[in-house]
């Protein structure tokens, strides 16, 4: 009784054979949508409502825009060769025409126009060099968003003219070639100044760095000087014994450190060592000392002091800074952490020594003055030099940030220009001249509804050039090329579309699964996602992506980078997917794992059983009856804390996991068999639709409709007897055929109906596999030596002919349109004749082993798939364990200490494992799951059976510059 409610809405999915059908049943039967005054007449309001949804829907797939590709037309177009390039550009402007190569034999750099795209790739680098420093501009945004503009600089009229010109129309490459050429130039040449100046700049701050070090040690070492000398006054002063002087001149170079300079200057009476400041030269009068002072990177500090003091053999003195230093390398223009050093010497030799030491240890030396006056002129001037250097690169910023400014002003359309420009020069490779080599011949393939958009082009393209001679435009036959497969997209199916086109690309006309996709995707994912709170929140983050669509489209869907920019794309599967996932969250009756008591329990416990028993039909309360009157909508929620609860909702996902996959698979080949039906391919339709919809219905048709027997059974009325294993009742159908136990028995004469369903699956077997090849024989014998010329091959060879000869004299007479005759066209989509693989040598061995594969494919696969779709049960439980878990553990078990440190943390780690584990981890694994069960389990029923199809490229302005490479 608790499931009766949900058996005709289930029962839909066996008539339309989709289970979207059964989703839509529920949510606008317990909706009210359609709902009368009159109570007796809501059912009747529903069912209509629903019959109107499913035949609305029906109506959009199937007469669509998008259930089959749009019909495609082979034109050849006769040209004036002064008004081709307006026509190219006129015909990318319409967006729905692709050219065909009709220069194939010629290599890219042999062609007429290969010059011109070299030209306009050297334009593109140009540009992209330039927008590389767009990134330095630090001058601040209007109030609308925009770079501030600066005065432009001294450059062309005509460069400023255009630059504020709106209509990119009215530029020529030449200007754009030109302007680029001056701001590169302008930028390099800046560089090249900025780069010297600061390594320039880097050698006087590092020339600064070392003066300091060397005016601070021999501060030090005066000092020291000084002091060596007020000691050696006081001997003397004092009057010693000769031991004692002696002893104190042993001990004085131990106890104090001997000076390396001599004072210049007496020390005055009175006054103190440590301020004392004077002036310095190094002893011997600078003719025996001397000293070499640079800076060595911090990391080879010891190196080079312990090579300096073996090759001198402890002949050097080595002085380091006692801080290190960050300063930026001449040479690299890099930060690195320096030190300066000052090593005193006696002799040339050895100084030469230390010099090659510090040029192969990477250090650098400078030369700085013996004195001390010298140094501090020299430190004078650096400061100078520093000035002056940072004024010299303020203005060459300032004048790098007004170039840039006005490079930001326009480079985005002028970049587009050189596209498009690229563009129709690379499409005008594409085209051939006739005999007289005055006209050029396009050919290419454009819907057959834009045909007048096509004449309306090549019009305007004559207006534009001002041609004397009118294009002629004329329809051709296909031949034995397939047309490209072209759908018209919006930014809603466009998803939906990437993800059919993901597995393969469509053939011509073929049935597209994307419109089926639009529900059965997220539907799906929401049965193995299926809660409430979840949806909400992944319905509201996409609705937020769809609402800011326009701003972030504004800013670049490249910047949001890698994850957010995909994620920015699928915006309304995701949003479809949250909403689907509300719905199945009711019927689960799940709100972060909670149930919700909305319309109240129709359960309830009583002392007399440990088991409930339905509050309408408890008057014997040990016979545990159901209630008679169930819950509304979705499960009652006592059957969450129940301990048959788990038991319960495995046995109902798992059943409907079943008849949701049999139902997409039996939808799969129905639309296999529309395709046959298209195409005229009868063999596909009677030795392969038939026998597979035969064996899959005989099998797992007849599961599903035990599934639905056994829940519409009331299993708790007198007399009735236990509820049969549906995994015995199939295992005992295929194992043991005829033997039928009684406790399996659900129907009068299902032993009979077993055994026939049985054998009509043993016979689709052979069905499938032997018909097709040998009729296929057959046909071919009876054709063997014979070969018919083509109708289109005809035409195309009679057609070339007639248009060599009077090309002209059309053109002349003004005539715009020369439409072919009606044998010209194109061949009807439904021939089964114009497919490339009915003109191929036929090979019978090689057909029958392709149809073994197809037939052993088919029924392991219907065994595999039907399994595969228990996933969404799997999926299903686990997403609802570890949302129960995480509220029990995380949220609960902290809510129930009463200590509001401990909810905070316990909180705050339940809504990061939600977001982290549930939302992030667990809906991509759903999302790949219902990926799979669309590619693997759906489209190989029908979709791609005959080989990939050929995109549709058009020819369009807006090419992305990576497109045309």
């Amino acid at each position: 009784m608790y499931l009766n409610k949900f058996t005709g809405a289930v029962g839909t999915v066996v008539q339309y054979s989709a289970q979207v059908q059964w989703s839509c049943v529920g949510l606008f039967r317990h909706m009210g949508f359609g709902v009368r005054h009159k109570r007796k007449d809501r059912a009747r309001g529903t069912r209509d409502s629903m019959l109107w949804l499913v035949v609305v829907y029906w109506a959009w797939v199937k007469y669509g825009k998008m259930f089959r590709s749009q019909e495609m037309t082979r034109v050849r177009v006769y040209m004036e060769r002064s008004c081709a390039r307006e026509t190219m550009f006129e015909l990318a402007a319409m967006g729905e025409f692709e050219p065909r190569d009709l220069n194939d034999q010629l290599s890219l750099f042999q062609r007429e126009y290969a010059a011109d795209v070299r030209r306009c790739d050297e334009v593109l680098r140009k540009i992209r060099f330039v927008e590389g420093h767009l990134t330095e501009i630090v001058q601040p945004l209007d109030k609308n968003g925009q770079i501030a503009h600066a005065a432009f600089s001294a450059v062309p009229q005509e460069a400023s003219d255009i630059r504020t010109s709106r209509d990119t129309a009215a530029i020529s490459l030449d200007m754009v070639e030109k302007q680029f050429s001056e701001w590169e130039s302008a930028l390099i040449s800046l560089n090249a100044n900025d780069l010297a100046l600061k390594q320039s700049m880097g050698r006087v701050v590092e020339f600064r760095t070392v003066l300091e070090t060397v005016l601070d040690l021999f501060l030090q070492e005066s000092r020291n000087a000084v002091a060596y000398e007020a000691r050696r006054h006081v001997r003397e002063a004092q009057p010693r014994g000769k031991l004692r002087a002696t002893v104190a001149n042993m001990l004085d170079p131990l106890m104090h450190p001997e000076p390396v300079l001599e004072a210049h200057e007496s020390l005055q009476k009175g006054a103190s060592v440590e301020t004392f400041a004077p002036a310095f030269r190094l002893q011997g009068g600078g003719s025996l000392v001397s000293f070499v002072a640079g800076m060595v990177e911090a990391d080879k500090r010891l190196a080079f002091e312990r090579i300096l003091f073996r090759t001198s053999r402890g002949n050097i003195l080595t002085r380091f800074a006692p801080q290190l230093s960050e300063l930026v390398d001449p040479s690299t223009g890099m930060p690195v952490q320096k030190v300066g050093f000052v090593v005193f010497c006696a002799g040339t030799q050895v100084k030469e020594k230390v010099y090659r030491i510090c040029k192969s240890m990477g250090a650098t030396a400078y030369n700085v003055p013996d004195d001390s006056d010298g140094q501090r002129e020299a430190l004078a001037k650096c400061a100078a030099d520093i000035q002056d250097m940072e004024q010299v690169l303020e203005r060459s910023g300032s004048q790098r940030q007004d170039l840039l400014l006005e490079v930001a002003a326009c480079v985005s359309s002028w970049k587009h220009k050189v596209c498009a420009e690229k563009a129709v020069f690379h499409a005008m490779n594409f085209l051939n001249s006739d005999t007289s080599g005055v006209m050029y011949i396009l050919e290419g393939w454009c819907p057959t509804r834009a045909l007048d958009a096509v004449q309306t082009a090549l019009v305007a393209g004559k207006k534009a050039a001002n041609a004397q001679v009118s294009s002629v435009l004329e329809e051709c036959g296909r031949g034995h090329e397939s047309p490209p497969t072209y759908f018209v997209l919006n930014k809603f199916t466009s998803v939906f579309h990437s993800i059919v086109e993901s597995y393969g690309v469509a053939e011509y006309q073929e049935v597209n699964p994307a419109p089926f996709l639009v529900i059965t995707f997220p539907f799906l994912f929401a049965v193995m996602f299926g809660d409430i709170g979840h949806g909400v929140i992944m319905a509201l983050f996409a609705l937020f992506l769809i609402v800011w669509e326009r701003r972030l489209l504004s800013r670049g869907a490249e910047n949001l980078g890698e994850m957010l920019g995909t994620v920015f794309n699928g915006r309304y599967i995701i949003f479809l997917m949250g909403l689907f996932s509300i719905f199945t969250g009711f019927i689960y009756n799940e709100l972060f794992a909670a149930p919700l008591d909305l319309f109240g329990t129709r359960w309830q416990y009583t002392g007399a059983s440990d088991m409930a028993c339905g509050i309408d039909n408890c008057a014997n309360p040990a016979a545990v009856l159901p209630p008679l009157d169930p819950y509304p909508f979705g499960f009652d929620p006592v059957w969450k804390a129940s301990q048959t609860g788990l038991l319960f909702f495995n046995s109902y996902k798992m059943k409907l996991s079943i008849v949701f996959g049999v139902s997409q698979m039996m939808l799969g080949l129905f639309l296999s068999a529309e395709n046959a039906r298209f195409f005229r391919r009868p063999l596909d339709f009677f030795f392969e639709f038939v026998p597979q919809v035969i064996f899959l219905c005989s099998i797992f048709g007849y599961l599903v409709v035990l599934i639905f027997l056994k829940w519409s059974i009331d299993w708790n009325a007198p007399g009735a007897m236990p509820a049969p294993d549906l995994k015995a009742i199939l295992i005992s159908m295929i194992m043991s055929p005829g033997n039928l136990s009684p406790d399996l028995v659900m129907f009068r004469g299902q032993g009979f109906v077993q055994n026939v369903l049985l054998l009509l699956a043993l016979i689709s077997v052979p069905w499938m596999l032997l018909p097709k090849p040998l009729i296929l024989r057959s046909q071919h014998s009876k054709t063997r030596g014979y070969s018919a010329l083509s109708v289109s091959s005809q035409q195309d060879d009679a057609s070339s002919m007639a248009h060599d000869r009077d090309v002209e004299d059309n053109a002349e007479k003004g005539t715009p349109h020369d439409v072919a005759d009606k044998g010209d066209q194109q061949p009807d989509a439904h021939d089964a004749d114009v497919h490339v693989a009915d003109h191929d040598v036929f090979d019978f061995g090689e057909v029958m082993v392709h149809q073994m594969i197809h037939t052993i494919e088919f029924v392991l696969g219907a065994i595999s798939n039907t399994a595969s779709y228990l996933r969404l049960w799997a999926l299903s439980l686990a997403h609802s364990e570890l949302s129960d878990v995480f509220l029990e553990k995380l949220l609960l078990a902290s809510w129930e200490t009463g200590k509001v440190l401990l909810i905070i943390i316990g909180c705050i780690m339940w809504l990061g494992a939600t977001i982290g584990v549930l939302m992030l981890m667990e809906s991509l694994s759903a999302f790949l799951h219902a990926l799979r069960l669309h590619w693997v389990e759906f489209q190989n029923k029908f979709y791609n059976l005959h080989g990939n199809g050929r995109k549709f490229v058009p020819l369009v302005l807006d090419t992305p510059e990576n497109e045309l490479q």
